[in-house]
């Protein structure tokens, strides 16, 4: 092996024995944000970053949801953030719905785990605060997805979801397929492959850009995402996508119409 090939490997496994670049943050959450309190539905109310929120409609549960203005501005809001409006204040209440994922281990390619050999929760994992429209089916995921992870039998082999145009539908998903992926990135040796099949090239570019406005550190090459990247298994999860414009394309992945040796969901 050249020397300047052996030095850099011999940087790059130094790099990995030190915590901070050995763990790194490879997780995803889904949470339902509400109120403490109740506010008027539609009211504006400010946090103490200035960022500007709306109260939402009291569900049948009794619990008023809250959305930030700005789509997506809400993710780095902590439980317990007071909002104020001209009546009153409130605190945020946060609820992690499903999450996926946690501190991977660059050095053992493999989830950094405690002391019991759970794993160790992410530091800063991507968040995603969802619509009122999304919870049922958040939650169907985070139980379909614990019984995946464990490997144990679940009522359901199929999740189908039907509402009103705008509801979130597709987003969710997306988020779905992509939660798995991280999540379990392999079953026994073979590396997860998890399909995004959309109906047309149109609808296939709004995923595109879905997954790389949320998911960070991504490798990307001919629409075939490497969710984890060099640091992974030698065989590692991808998230293919494909399109029914195609559809020969839908028999198999890649070229080659033989049976894949991968964990297909």
């Amino acid at each position: 092996m050249p020397r300047l090939s052996l030095d850099a490997k011999l940087d790059r496994l130094l790099a990995e024995s030190i915590d901070s670049t050995r763990y790194r943050d490879f997780a995803m959450q889904l949470r339902r944000l509400t109120l403490s309190g109740k506010a008027p539905e539609g009211a504006y109310l400010t946090d103490d970053t200035g960022r500007q929120w709306i109260a939402g409609e009291v569900g049948d549960d009794g619990v008023q949801p809250v959305v930030s203005e700005i789509i997506g501005a809400s993710t780095t809001a902590e439980e317990g953030m007071v909002l104020r409006w001209d009546g009153g204040e409130v605190t945020l209440r946060t609820e992690v719905i499903a999450a996926a994922g946690g501190q991977w281990d660059t050095l053992k390619r493999d989830w950094r785990r405690d002391g019991k050999g759970e794993r160790v929760a992410a530091l800063h994992p991507v968040r995603v605060d969802l619509m009122e429209s999304q919870q049922e089916a958040a939650r169907w995921f985070a139980n379909r997805l614990k019984a995946f992870r464990e490997q144990q039998p679940h009522p359901h082999k199929v999740g189908e979801m039907l509402s009103d145009r705008r509801a979130g539908k597709s987003f969710i998903g997306l988020l779905m397929v992509i939660m798995l992926a991280i999540d379990c990135p392999m079953i026994g040796s073979l590396p997860v492959v998890a399909w995004l099949v959309s109906k047309s090239h149109p609808a296939r570019d709004e995923l595109d850009r879905v997954i790389k406005a949320i998911v960070r550190k991504t490798q990307f090459s001919n629409r075939v995402y490497d969710l984890i990247g060099p640091s992974a298994p030698r065989r590692q999860p991808q998230t293919r996508e494909r399109s029914a414009s195609k559809p020969l394309t839908l028999l198999a992945p890649g070229r080659s119409y033989k049976r894949p040796r991968s964990s297909t969901v």
